[in-house]
């Protein structure tokens, strides 16, 4: 006897979130982007706000961000300063979503993904999976970031 079991593509992942998280204190999309002195960067966002990154820093996901990015930024545990940049230039997206492919889940108004990150979850966030719950455990799984880092939805691609 042949026993077959089907299992819906685009699963198979896990929720491992690290002992350490990263909590943004910077986010803003990127519209200027100028060198400072040490090397690091001085970026104005777009909304009116500046956050000066030294050259001393860990550089994350996609690298530095670029103009029309979103940047996230923060200090680590230890005192190190990181820095993150998302693309919103995603095909089929919604204006405004910067994705970020991640598992995770959702834990007391953030999202905390496999990563090490943890994120605001906005108050409107939208699970598009036909049965949600608090993991996001898909390893095709991507989150939606508004312009202010917050978590707007989630989807399986």
């Amino acid at each position: 006897m042949i026993l077959l079991v089907l299992l819906p593509a685009g699963c198979g992942g896990t929720v491992d979130i690290p002992a350490t998280l990263r909590t943004p204190e910077v986010a803003g999309v990127v519209v200027e982007a100028v060198r400072l002195p040490d090397g690091g960067r001085a970026y104005r966002l777009a909304d009116g706000t500046s956050a000066d990154i030294p050259s001393q820093k860990e550089v994350l996901l996609g690298g530095e961000p670029l103009v029309s990015e979103l940047l996230l930024a923060g200090t680590d545990p230890d005192g190190r300063r990181w820095v993150a940049g998302v693309s919103g230039d995603w095909p089929g997206r919604p204006p405004g979503c910067f994705l970020f492919p991640d598992q995770g889940r959702a834990r007391d108004g953030w999202i905390e993904t496999n990563g090490g990150f943890r994120l605001p979850k906005a108050a409107d966030f939208y699970d598009s999976r036909d049965y949600p719950n608090d993991e996001f455990a898909s390893d095709r799984g991507v989150f939606c970031l508004n312009e202010r880092g917050e978590v707007t939805s989630y989807a399986s691609l």
